[in-house]
Order: C-alpha cells, then structure tokens, then sequence
C-alpha cells in the first residue's frame, strides 16, 4: 500500500511538472518570455540550490538585448532603463559601504541611453528618441557616441517628416564643431595640456582665470560629409533641388559607399532640377481657349475629352434654346449657366491638373531616391 501511495505521489508530481513544461512551452510560442523567468523555472526543477539575482543588472542588459534583437523595442527599452536603474542603485549602495561619496558614471551609460534612443526611433516614438539621444550630446559631450547620436538626432527629425528641424540641427551642429585633420588634434592635445597645467595653477591659487577658452568639439572630414548628406535628404524631400546639388558640390567623400550614395543623391538633385513640369498658367489658357485641351497638356486626356464633351453639349443646348426663344428662353438660360460653371471650373481645373502633374513627376523621383541610412559606420 505504502508503494502504491509513492508511485501514486510520484505520477501526480510527474504529472504536474508536465503541466507546468506543457503551460512554458505555450507561452513560449506565442510571445517572448523573459529570460529572469526562464531561469526561474529552471532553477526550480533543476535541483539547483544557487540563488540567482533576477534584478542583477548584468541579467537585466541581456533580457534588454534579447528583446532588442527580437524587434520588441519597446519593452527593450524600459528594460534598458530598469537596468540604468538598478545599476545607479548598485554603484550608490556599493560606494556608501565603502565610505566614498561620489555620483555614478557607469562606463556604458551613454551606450545604454543611445541604445534607449534607438528603441524609440525604431518603435516611431521619434519624440522620445530624440530626449534620449540629447542626452548623450549635452551631458556626455566626450562620449564616443557623441557624433553617434548628434547624427540620429538629425535622422530622427528627418524620420518624422520634420525636415526644417533636421536641417537646423545639422547646421547648428556643422558651426559648433570644427574640422579635425592630423595637426589640429596634435595641437587639441597640446591644449588640453595647457589646460591642464592652468587648472593645477587655480587649485594653487596662482590664477583666478584660464586663458583658454572652450575649443569647439572635434569632427573628423568623414563625420562632416555624412551630416552633409543628411542635409541633402532633406532638401530633396523639400523639393529645394538647388540647395541639394550645392551642399553636396563639397561632398567628396573617401569612403566608397558613401562616395556613391552622395554621387546618387546629386544626380537626384540635377534631375529634379531638368523636369520637365508644366505650367499652370498655359494650361489654364489652353482650356480658356478651347475646354479640355488643358487637361490634355497635362497628359489627362480622358479628362480633357470629357470636359470638352461635357461644355460643348450643354453650350449647344443653350445656343439652341435662345435660337427659338431668344433672351426669354428658360433653356437657353438654364444650360447656359449650367456651361458657364463648367467651363469656369475646367479652367481652374486645369490649372490645378498642372500642380498635381508637377507633383507627381517630384514624387516619383523621390521614390527613386537611396534608402536614408539611418546608422552610420561610427
């Protein structure tokens, strides 16, 4: 009996544990579950008598990372904010026990916020995106991701359709830096030394004031030229073909791609520039003259023939009722009106069918136009 009740035991056990892996492996296939979860189940049926720390932030970046590389940004990036969090929270709580009072600087903290910014930019939160990735600028101005996120903050309001704020962010960053070759960073760390000494001479009380002022940040000819053709992006989609072919007349990139990206987006820009458009006030003339021939300019040749149809009908009609009745004719007069409103209308009509071909002729170059690369090589 004693048997009976173990095996008993032990089935109702197996049974539960394969509940329990029937139930995971459900929730598995239709959504991701999180890694803390995973290694909590684990644990439990693995006999493992370690104790694992599910809020860790090193568990906590790659739940975030996982998420990331599944598509799932947003959650990626409350989870890249968690572990901010606990990671403050760690470096604060290890600093009081050791008796060092100081602020936390985690030396992934600006990859962490440009990563952050990119789950939002990915999710279309371009707002958010774009706090994220001025942080980094503002507040971590001699992070290696500082031209990183310069760059996405541009490709964020660009993204957005925002192409004025792109275009002054990209200029307002093209004056506030300076053009970096071989000697001048020999000359930025010969400064930085000065500076250096002037700060240790403050301390010591000898100086109230350093003679140097703050130099304008570094930015290499490569990180210039793909601001540059940020820019030209930009002017494209504003129609401003001009302005495009000009900024990019400078662009003379040594990277190949780049080289043949800013060679594609130039001849985009003479392109634009040749169209052949049509005029709006010709059209309008062409159908004042004769209905629908105005139309037919703009290639809108079923319209065209319907408008002419349309007006010469109703006009005949009219002429044919004050041929009978003269000046008292209700017919003459009704159809007359009736062609007045037609003719006014194909003529403002054709005049707008010169717009809209003008605008899909524009349309469709820009359709044509290369992918915006929204990550760089930095």
């Amino acid at each position: 009996m004693k048997k009976a009740g173990k095996d008993s035991r032990l089935k109702t056990q197996d049974g539960l544990m394969g509940s329990w892996a029937h139930k995971l492996i459900s929730l598995l296939a239709h959504k991701p579950i999180s890694l803390l979860l995973l290694y909590l189940v684990s644990s439990s049926y693995g006999g493992s008598s370690e104790e694992i720390e599910y809020y860790s932030p090193e568990n906590i970046l790659k739940f975030a990372e996982y998420l990331y590389q599944e598509g799932d940004y947003l959650r990626a990036a409350g989870e890249y904010q968690r572990y901010l969090f606990y990671s403050r929270q760690s470096a604060s709580s290890s600093l009081w026990e050791s008796g060092v009072r100081g602020d936390f600087r985690h030396q992934d903290t600006s990859s962490i916020l440009y990563k952050i910014g990119l789950c939002y930019r990915q999710a279309g939160d371009t707002g958010r995106a774009i706090s994220f990735f001025r942080e980094v600028v503002t507040e971590r101005p001699k992070s290696r991701l500082h031209f990183a996120a310069s760059y996405q903050i541009a490709c964020s309001y660009f993204l957005a359709g925002q192409y004025e704020s792109s275009i002054q962010y990209i200029n307002q960053a093209l004056n506030e830096t300076r053009l970096e070759t071989q000697d001048s960073r020999l000359k930025r760390e010969g400064e930085r030394r000065k500076r250096e000494e002037g700060r240790g001479k403050r301390e010591g009380g000898t100086s109230p004031r350093s003679s140097l002022l703050p130099l304008p940040l570094p930015m290499s000819s490569s990180e210039r030229e793909q601001l540059q053709i940020l820019a030209a992006f930009n002017y494209l989609h504003q129609r401003w073909w001009r302005d495009a072919e000009h900024i990019l007349g400078s662009v003379a990139p040594e990277d190949e791609n780049l080289l043949v990206l800013a060679s594609a987006l130039r001849a985009s820009a003479r392109e634009g520039m040749s169209l052949r458009r049509k005029n709006p006030i010709l059209a309008g003339l062409f159908s004042a003259v004769l209905p629908g021939t105005g139309k037919m300019y703009c290639k809108q040749y079923g319209d065209g023939l319907y408008s002419l149809t349309l007006i010469g009908v109703t006009g005949l009609l009219a002429w044919d009722g004050f041929r009978e009745n003269g000046v008292r004719s209700i017919r003459g007069w009704l159809f007359g009106s009736v062609a007045g409103v037609f003719y006014a209308g194909n003529v403002y009509g054709s005049t707008i069918a010169a717009r809209i071909y003008n605008r899909q002729l524009e349309a469709d170059l820009l359709r044509r136009l290369p992918a915006v690369p929204d990550e760089m090589d930095f």
